[in-house]
Formats: structure tokens, C-alpha cells, sequence
């Protein structure tokens, strides 16, 4: 048996489309051995087809030594969502073995026993998911209403979560905040175990239903 042999299937893939790109590789052991980050990219599934596979390349690896592949889900627009979800099946099309989860899981799946979630669902409105106890909830909220909403700062809400720094969290005056994508970087010996224990498959997240988010606006 060669060595690429003996190491096939020995990785993982990771791929989040949702609100930025961001891919890696993870090894049996559920360490990053490469990372990708960009704010810029995040819809042209060409671009991330050549750099997922330049990624495999410097390591002289191919898509026969990966095994798993993991998506983030949600919640984003319909065109970021879809790229993932799209690239979700045609690798489970391939019997590779996939699964997907939600930004806001990642704190959840982690431990965090409260909070709240938010990310710019763009048309003014900004997308929260709060948790606590037995209790969770979804909501969309004018960026003017959630300003104003004093119970955000409460410190029953525990820490606040964004996707990654923006103006968001200034604009809303929060403190305790931290970020999805340096928790899934930095604790992934935790995170993806415990989404591979809850076999998570979970469907695409849309900010808002699909009627309502190709309404004509005349």
C-alpha cells in the first residue's frame, strides 16, 4: 500500500459560503492543517472550486483522501446559501459523507449556555437568534427597532455572537462579543466532533422566506 493510500480518507473539508468564504482542511484529529478566510468572496462557486482544489495541491492531496465534508448552512441570502448547498450535494452525490450546520449552532454545539446571535440580513434588517435555558427564538429586526431595544445589553443575554467583527456590533454599542468564524478556527477539536455525534444534516437558512425575498419592491 502507498502512503497516499494509507492516508486516504483521512481529512475533512470544511466550506462556509453564507456571508464571506471561508474553507479548510482538517485533519483525523480535528485540527486545521490549512485555512481560508476572505470577507470578499463568497458567491462565485468557480473561484472557490480552483481554490479549494489549489488548497488540496500544496498538500499533494486530492478529493479521493477526503472523507467528510462540512457546511455552514445559514443564515445568509439565498445566492451565498445556495453555492454551499449546492456543492453539499453534489458531494453527497459522490458518497461522501456530508454534514451541515448553522452559524448560530456553533456557540451552542460549543457549550454556551446563553445568548444572542446577529448578522446583517442586508434591506435594513438584522437577523438574531437567542437562546437560554429550554428557550430559542428567530427573529428579524429594522436595524432602527434593534438599536433601540435595550434588553440587548442586558447581561442575561450572555455573550453576543457575530459572524466576524463589523459595524454591526459598534452601531449596536455591545460588549462580550465574539466571533463564529475565530470559534470554529479556534475550537474546531470540539466543534466538529460534536456535529459529526449529531450526524447534523440541517437544510438551507434563509434570512427571510423565499416569497418575501424575491417580492418585487414596485
Amino acid at each position: 500500500m502507498t502512503l497516499r493510500g494509507f492516508f486516504k480518507n483521512m481529512y475533512s473539508l470544511f466550506v462556509d459560503t453564507t456571508n464571506q468564504l471561508t474553507f479548510g482542511l482538517l485533519t483525523d484529529k480535528w485540527v486545521w492543517k490549512d485555512y481560508f478566510h476572505s470577507s470578499e468572496l463568497r458567491t462565485s462557486a468557480v473561484k472557490i472550486h480552483a481554490l479549494i482544489f489549489e488548497m488540496l495541491k500544496k498538500h499533494d492531496l486530492g478529493m479521493s483522501d477526503i472523507g467528510k465534508i462540512f457546511f455552514l448552512n445559514g443564515p445568509g441570502s439565498y445566492t451565498g446559501v445556495r453555492v454551499s448547498e449546492g456543492m453539499a450535494q453534489v458531494f453527497k452525490w459522490l458518497s461522501l459523507e456530508t454534514y451541515s450546520f448553522y452559524h448560530q449552532d456553533v456557540p451552542v454545539l460549543l457549550g454556551y449556555e446563553k445568548g444572542a446571535f446577529y448578522v446583517n440580513a442586508f434591506k435594513g434588517e438584522v437577523f438574531t437568534f437567542e437562546w437560554g435555558e429550554d428557550s430559542e427564538k428567530n427573529s428579524l429586526y429594522a436595524i432602527g427597532n434593534l438599536k433601540d431595544n435595550k434588553k440587548i445589553n442586558t447581561p442575561n443575554k450572555g455573550f453576543h455572537f457575530f459572524i466576524e467583527p463589523t459595524e454591526l456590533e459598534k452601531d449596536l454599542s455591545l460588549k462580550n462579543c465574539l466571533y463564529t468564524t475565530e470559534l470554529l478556527q479556534e475550537k474546531s477539536e470540539i466543534l466538529f466532533p460534536s456535529v459529526l455525534k449529531k450526524e447534523l444534516r440541517k437544510p438551507p437558512f434563509y434570512f427571510r422566506p423565499l416569497e418575501k425575498e424575491f417580492k418585487p419592491s414596485y
